[in-house]
Parts: structure tokens; sequence; C-alpha cells
């Protein structure tokens, strides 16, 4: 008796540990071939950044980076090294913009070379419930410099700039 409740507990366990695996694998693989796609076009890296953004996996974001990219955000801060970068959106995906939404226009690109290129693209930032000032739309303007050494494009250097009214100071929509 003691042995048939033994070898019926370890299937259970050898059943639910395969189950578990085999749904870790898929989830890995799915990941992975998200992060190992290539970075083809300087259009791709702003596609991955809305998914990345959408996600908010910061993992994937990571990605978009050179090591020693550097990055400005809307309020002004400076963010050295792709470490800083991620950490620094890590920490808000965690908080006030864990339930937001991004939406990033068609890409202007303007190829300085093969292999480096400027980017501009809008950006339409939908908060949720979680931010402070609750629900809201922000729209910005990222101007970003992408190289490709190794044949994928990434950040070098980027700058995001939330659109505002000079005469009030108050944040606008685009097309308001």
């Amino acid at each position: 008796m003691k042995t048939r409740v033994y070898f019926g507990l370890l299937a259970c366990v050898a059943a639910l540990a395969a189950a578990c695996t085999s749904t870790t694998v898929t989830e890995t693989s799915q990941e992975s071939r998200l992060r190992s796609s290539k970075l083809l076009t300087p259009a791709d890296v702003t596609a991955r950044f809305e998914t990345a953004w959408n996600t908010h996996d910061m993992e994937l974001f990571a990605t978009l980076f050179h090591r020693d990219a550097t990055f400005v955000n809307r309020f002004g801060t400076y963010w050295k090294g792709v470490d800083a970068i991620v950490n620094g959106h890590r920490s808000i995906h965690e908080t006030v913009y864990r339930d937001s939404t991004l939406k990033i226009d068609p890409p202007e690109v303007r190829m300085l070379s093969n292999d480096a290129a400027i980017v501009h693209f809008w950006t339409r930032l939908t908060t949720g419930e979680a931010h402070p000032a609750g629900p809201h739309e922000i729209d910005t303007l990222v101007m970003a410099v992408l190289t490709r050494p190794d044949g994928n494009w990434r950040i070098q250097a980027a700058e995001n700039v939330t659109l505002t009214d000079p005469r009030s100071g108050k944040t606008i929509l685009r097309g308001s």
C-alpha cells in the first residue's frame, strides 16, 4: 500500500514538473525569439521599444541599447549606460507606469551613413489608475542616435521631450 501511494505521489510530482517545465520552455522560447530577432532597420527599434513598454519587459527594453548608451528622460534625468537606463525605467514600470501604454508613430529616419542614423519618433503615453494624477495622455518626441556596428541597430543616445505649450508651460497633445 505504501509503495503504491509513493509511486502515485511520485507520478503526480513528475507530471506537475513536466507541465511547469513545458510552460516555462514555451515562455522562454517566445521571449528568446523576440529578444534574438534582428533589428534590421531603425523602425525595428521603435517597434520593439513600443512592445517592451507595453509589456513592461525591461529585459527586452535593454536589448534596444548599446552597453554605453545614454538617455535623457522627459523630466531631464540623464542616465549613462544600459543598466542605469533600464533601472530608471524599471522603477516607473513597477509603480506609476505599471498600467500605462505607449503608441509610437512611424519614425522619421535620417541616415548619416550605412551604420548610423538619427531617428525622431512621436509617442503617445496613456497612463492608468496607478499614476498619481490618474489616467491621462502625454505626447513626447524622442530623438535617438542609432548605430549598428554588429549588424543590429541599437540606440547609442536618446532624449525624450514632452510636448508643452511654451507660453503656459502646460503639456499639450498634438493636434489640440
